[in-house]
Formats: structure tokens, C-alpha cells, sequence
């Protein structure tokens, strides 16, 4: 009874453990940013992996939006 038990935990621990690894998909940004973007919630979370620039000009502007929520 106590092996079943032991054996009912681990295999619990081991499907929310890869479950929680499935789940999380990073949105790595890095460089520039030439055109509009939105970073939304629904891709969060952004890792920045190095410097971003938002590069535009007075006749060309860029926009960077980051959705309300979303993680950085």
C-alpha cells in the first residue's frame, strides 16, 4: 500500500512538473525594432537577451506598445 502510494505521488509531481514546463514559452526580443509592434499578454513573457531599440525617423515613427499585463 505504501508503494502505490509513493508511486501515486511521483508520477503527480512528475506531470505538473512537466506540465508547468510545457506552459511557459518565453518571447525573447532583442535589437531593433524597425516597424510597429505590440508586445501583448498573451505572449508574455519577454525576455530582453540584449539592448532594444525602437528605431524610427521624424517621417517614419515607430511605436513600441506593451499591452497592460503584459511581463517583461
Amino acid at each position: 500500500m505504501s508503494r502505490n502510494r509513493f508511486l501515486t505521488f511521483l508520477m503527480s509531481f512528475l506531470l505538473l512538473l512537466v506540465s508547468s514546463t510545457i506552459s511557459r514559452a518565453d518571447t525573447s526580443v532583442s535589437g531593433r525594432i524597425a516597424s510597429d509592434v505590440t508586445w501583448t499578454l498573451a505572449n508574455s513573457p519577454y525576455v530582453v537577451t540584449s539592448t532594444v531599440q525602437v528605431y524610427g525617423t521624424t517621417t517614419a515613427p515607430v511605436t513600441l506598445t506593451i499591452e497592460p499585463g503584459a511581463n517583461l
